[in-house]
């Protein structure tokens, strides 16, 4: 029906606007916190992105949403797990595996013979490479960064992707055998576990990055997904639960709950003595109660996208083409902005050093937008030639191999009949 065709568009352009702002999000935090900013704007401004790093917590709720409505809509299939785990394959590893032979072996390759002519070189820190970089091809990375900390900062971004990897890899196992019903309550269980995981990481004093990287202590994001998920395509499991208002009532409750986390550490002056506004993601407050606030915040907007709600304007992202189109290309933006802000930072400095600039952009500070700002369109150039050059191939391969339209033929009920299978790529 053509209204089904236009609720798949606007639903899928919510994700993706969202997809957008959380990816946003994550470059400003990496791009506008790494140097002290002049003045007391830009240094508010700086302190604003510091929080950027809320936008993986969105990118988790997403994944276990879409992952959990693909696996509802597949349930009766016949082949349920081979298609699942190949149409994975083919969306992940193939730009996975390009990111990580550039990273490992051309750009430190590259970086040594320039290093060694030039010992000052800034490159030079690109030949750096971990002990234990075999756990990065096998997505384990996470587990040594959340004891050791993010020391490689161009490869342990992958940290996340690691934990949504583990999740697929067992997550499939629950949704094909559990009753449809028991599946919410599955959700609220992990998400009860996932926080009782970070509650025991801080009374055993590890290191704080061991609740923010540790798959356990992060599946609070995907359980919150997967929730609306099974809330959608079950219609509330019979109970006549409205799922706008459950929505508006979950993004302001964490939200507000969030908040609260914020007051309270900075109420105290311990907080501000450990690390001031960088210093609160690391805090006992945050990795408690904080991530799970976050968790279920985005759990209610994307309840909220999923259901049309137009509430405090986010129903207005279904029509956001610029978010949306940065949020298609979330998945490489995010493995590369890193490296792209490195050599753009680079790239300024030597400009700078060769009096290539206005000298009136650098005695304004006016650089220190123009720099970010650069990283920012650069990264979603290189994104968009990846997905013709590389990902969009192997998607159209898959798409021959293990189409998703075979899907719809499932008798597995759905809620909402304006909900159909999303024809996008996912």
């Amino acid at each position: 029906m053509p209204g089904e065709n236009h609720t798949e568009r606007q639903h899928l352009a919510g994700l993706d606007a969202l997809r957008g702002v959380a990816i946003v999000l994550v470059m400003l935090r990496h791009y506008v916190t790494i140097h002290e900013r002049q003045g007391a704007l830009g240094a508010a401004f700086a302190s604003a992105c510091s929080f950027g790093w809320i936008g993986v917590d969105a990118f988790f709720v997403i994944s276990g949403y879409l992952i959990t409505r693909i696996l509802l809509l597949a349930k009766n299939d016949r082949s349920f797990f081979m298609p699942f785990y190949v149409r994975r394959i083919f969306r992940i590893m193939p730009l996975y595996c390009v990111f990580l032979l550039t990273f490992t072996v051309l750009v430190p390759a590259s970086a040594h013979r320039i290093s060694t002519a030039d010992q000052n070189s800034p490159l030079s820190e690109l030949t750096r490479l971990p002990s234990d970089l075999w756990m990065y091809w096998l997505y384990l990375q996470n587990i040594p960064i959340a004891f050791r900390g993010f020391a490689y900062p161009i490869l342990d971004v992958s940290w996340s992707l690691a934990i949504e990897e583990q999740f697929y890899l067992l997550w499939p196992l629950l949704v094909r055998f559990l009753a449809a019903g028991a599946l919410s309550r599955v959700c609220a269980g992990v998400f009860l576990l996932s926080i009782g995981a970070r509650v025991i990481v801080n009374v055993c004093e590890l290191p704080w990055t061991a609740a923010y990287a540790l798959s356990p202590c992060r599946l609070d994001g995907f359980a919150c997904g997967g929730f609306v998920a099974a809330a959608t395509l079950t219609g509330g499991n019979g109970r006549g639960i409205d799922g706008r208002r459950l929505s508006r009532w979950a993004s302001a409750t964490g939200f507000v709950l969030f908040g609260c986390c914020i007051i309270a550490f900075f109420s105290n002056m311990h907080g501000m003595g450990s690390g001031g506004v960088r210093g609160f993601l690391g805090s006992s407050l945050n990795t408690t109660v904080g991530f799970g606030a976050l968790a279920v915040f985005f759990g209610g907007i994307v309840g909220g996208i999923v259901y049309q709600d137009s509430w405090l304007a986010w129903g207005a992202m279904r029509d956001t083409g610029v978010l949306a189109s940065i949020g298609r290309f979330s998945y490489c933006i995010y493995l590369i902005h890193i490296p792209v802000g490195g050599a753009t930072e680079i790239l300024a400095r030597w400009a700078s050093s060769r009096k290539l600039m206005p000298a009136f952009l650098e005695a304004s500070g006016v650089m220190e937008a123009i720099t970010p700002a650069a990283a920012m369109v650069l990264s979603y150039l290189c994104a968009r030639m990846s997905w013709i050059l590389l990902e969009r191939p192997c998607l159209r391969l898959r798409e021959k191999l293990y189409p998703l339209g075979h899907r719809r033929h499932s008798n597995f009920h759905v809620a909402n009949a304006t909900q159909a299978t999303p024809k996008r790529m996912n």
